[in-house]
């Protein structure tokens, strides 16, 4: 979890599903950021403080060090809104895989 406990600053993720950026500037608010997801700090405001808190002690033997490695490690982006995925669902599976197609 990424609180912005002064100041401002924007969280951005990467994950299958594309690219995320959430503007922090509230203490009260922070962004959960999940294993398997690329994040980076940006657009700091003067005296912004970020408050970063783990699940786990730090271990740099977790991480993915390089964007590109990591951008390879994903499967494809999804492209097809979630109605063209029903509808393709249904003209595969009927009724019963298109209540299977995830929002």
């Amino acid at each position: 979890v990424v609180i912005a406990v002064s100041g401002s600053f924007d969280v951005v993720t990467t994950n299958e599903k594309g690219r995320h950026r959430w503007t922090l500037n509230r203490p009260d608010r922070g962004v959960y950021v999940p294993p398997g997801v690329w994040r980076y700090l940006a657009n700091f405001s003067s005296n912004a403080t970020a408050l970063v808190l783990a699940s786990t002690p730090y271990d740099p033997d977790d991480y993915i060090r390089d964007e590109e490695a990591f951008l390879a490690s994903l499967p494809p982006l999804e492209t097809e809104s979630y109605e063209e995925r029903q509808v393709k669902a249904w003209k595969e599976g009927g009724l019963e895989a298109m209540q299977r197609v995830q929002k």
